[in-house]
This record gives C-alpha cells, structure tokens and sequence, in this order.
C-alpha cells in the first residue's frame, strides 16, 4: 500500500508535529475498529485488496495461491478486520 501513497507511519508523529509548531495542552488519540462483512467500511478493504493484489504478486510480496485465498475469504464477508489505527491530535493556540 505504500507503493500507492499510503502513508503507515504518518499518524505516529502527528502529535509530535503539533506540539513543534508551538501548540500548548497536545493531546491525541489512536481508534481501530474490528469490522466484519456486515460494516459498511468492510467493502473498501475488499475492494483495496482486489486492487492492490496483482501487484503484491508482481513483486514477490504474495503467491497467486495466497492472492486468491485471501481475496475468495474477504469475497466471504465472514472474516473480521482489525483497522490500521486513525490517528487524531488537538492542541491550542495561547
């Protein structure tokens, strides 16, 4: 997924970059939500992973056998997905 922009360690220094722009009281939080086929975000992951498998098996990171596996199970919606973990930061101006 990096490959295609994302971003996995972004969220870890949001709060770092807050508090060094001078922001006073930092706070943050991190929320992962464990989804099933019944959550309406479920789709996205299914649908990520159909796009994004040809190139994990391109590139050596799954076999085509893994590739079908994983996409027949998430094809299922029985499987539960843990969330990457959202991060949120707040500060304040004084």
């Amino acid at each position: 997924m990096s490959a295609a922009g994302f971003a996995p360690e972004y969220g870890r220094g949001v709060v770092a970059a807050l508090a060094d722009i001078g922001l006073d009281d930092v706070l943050g939080e991190g929320r992962s939500l464990v989804i099933d086929g019944r959550h309406p975000g479920y789709s996205f992951f299914s649908l990520s992973f159909q796009q994004l498998a040809p190139a994990a098996v391109e590139t050596s990171l799954m076999t085509p056998d893994d590739a079908a596996a994983v996409g027949a199970r998430l094809q299922e919606g029985t499987e539960r997905i843990i969330t990457p973990t959202l991060m949120a930061a707040i500060g304040r101006r004084t």
